[in-house]
């Protein structure tokens, strides 16, 4: 930077050179910014691990009762597609949560649109808190089914940049940076 002597005796400086022309502001709301980015891959990854796991799990009931059509009767068959439906239906919880849980950090869908659900400090949840996420996920997202529901959903979303259900089980939704 150059520096000349005023006619005055004062130093002037060259404000050509501080000014730059690839100046762009910061802009201050990025984080509503990057929360709508990441809110829309979540529904993306939550698509994913709908249509994987179902596919799976689909795959297995038709299997099985195949299986069991070739030696039992249409009511035993239909006894054993009821249980076998209900350990599938609440086994994928758990499935979801062992993956969250694991240093995968969310399950199929999130690794397919890369982000991972961890706590406030980048560290795998546990297992139990998974759980608990998973529960409150499901609890609230029965509560927006209602109009009601949803306003209040999208309120505090929009206020805090979480889902409710992240919030009340300490996690954070982010992209993942490696991988």
């Amino acid at each position: 930077m150059e520096n000349s002597l005023s006619n005055s005796g004062n130093y002037e400086s060259n404000t050509s050179d501080i000014i730059d022309d690839d100046f762009s502001p910061i802009n201050s709301n990025w984080r509503i910014d990057y929360y709508r980015k990441v809110f829309w891959k979540r529904i993306k990854a939550y698509f994913f691990d709908l249509i994987i796991i179902w596919i799976a799990t689909f795959t297995i009931l038709i299997s099985v009762i195949f299986f069991f059509s070739l030696f039992l009767n249409d009511d035993q068959v239909l006894s054993i597609f009821v249980v076998l439906y209900f350990l599938l239906l609440f086994s994928i919880p758990v499935l979801i949560s062992i993956l969250e849980s694991s240093k995968w950090k969310g399950a199929f869908g999130k690794r397919i649109m890369k982000i991972e659900v961890s706590d406030e400090f980048g560290k795998p949840i546990s297992f139990w808190k998974s759980i608990w996420r998973n529960l409150l996920k499901g609890i609230t997202f029965y509560i927006c089914l209602t109009v009601i529901g949803f306003f209040i959903q999208r309120y505090y979303f929009l206020k805090s940049g979480k889902l409710i259900h992240d919030h009340w089980s300490n996690t954070v939704i982010g992209e993942r940076l490696n991988n």
